[in-house]
């Protein structure tokens, strides 16, 4: 009896889905071609993170923890005070610290920035309130009902927003109008068959394509050294010739829409 019920165990582990709210470092790369996707690692002799002079790009040096792009100097660097930057978009302005939001427009249509809280409800601009936005680490703006409002974002079931709700990987119910944890199921090809959000944002269930369906994947020895950080959504990396959890654990909402966007770059290169 003791035998059968081991070995029942046993089979319960070996279908048990994978869960994880990992991501990796810069450091935990081991090739060369990882490291490279990744806009915030750079590859000498080992990936090591990227310093702000490092950033050619603006969108990635205003991603990256601790720079800002100065378009006076037309280069990425330490961030120093809110009001030694000049943007184009008011919504910039919170890209160069969380601490910061746009003055009053300039003649030019340019903003220099200011030390403020971004309150979603006193936004009337909707495009203004529509370009990404945070009231706080878990609460992004949109317009919605004629009027800008926080959207809680630590969940999917608090994500009032089908395009927020499919770009964090959680499901919208079509029939409830509601925001729902995602399901592997509900993706009919094999390329969209990665990973999906669990109820809480920053934990992802693992999915694999098997049987011609996408069900939730119970181990990645199917993944390759091209797809190992992908498919698993940044908390993956090949590492001695396997598919290995990255250790690091520290995932919120803002690292993981970074670590998607990290993903968008990877596809595209």
């Amino acid at each position: 009896m003791i035998a059968i019920i081991y070995i029942l165990l046993l089979m319960d582990l070996s279908f048990a889905a994978i869960s994880t709210s990992a991501f990796c470092e810069c450091s935990e790369f081991k090739t060369s071609i990882e490291c490279a996707q990744q806009y915030n690692c750079k590859w000498s002799t080992s990936c090591k993170d990227k310093i702000c002079s490092d950033f050619i790009e603006e969108s990635e040096c205003d991603r990256a923890s601790d720079c800002a792009w100065n378009d006076t100097q037309k280069k990425c660097a330490q961030f120093t005070s809110c009001s030694n930057y000049k943007v184009n978009q008011a919504s910039s302005c919170q890209l160069k610290d969380a601490t910061c939001i746009a003055g009053d427009p300039n003649p030019d249509g340019s903003y220099i920035c200011q030390n403020g809280t971004i309150l979603c409800s006193q936004i009337s601009d909707q495009k203004l309130c529509n370009s990404d936005l945070y009231q706080s680490q878990h609460e992004m703006c949109t317009y919605s009902s004629s009027s800008c409002q926080s959207v809680d974002i630590s969940k999917c079931s608090t994500i009032t927003e089908q395009f927020i709700c499919t770009s964090l990987k959680c499901s919208w119910s079509v029939t409830n109008l509601s925001c729902l944890e995602g399901t592997c199921s509900s993706y009919s090809s094999p390329d969209m068959c990665s990973y999906v959000s669990a109820e809480s944002i920053g934990t992802k269930i693992l999915c694999k394509w098997m049987d011609n369906s996408c069900i939730e994947a119970n181990d990645v020895f199917a993944l390759t050294s091209s797809n190992c950080y992908i498919n698993t959504g940044g908390s993956y990396a090949w590492i001695d010739g396997q598919c290995k959890e990255c250790h690091s654990t520290k995932f919120g909402v803002l690292v993981a829409l970074n670590a998607i966007f990290s993903v968008l770059l990877a596809l595209m290169l």
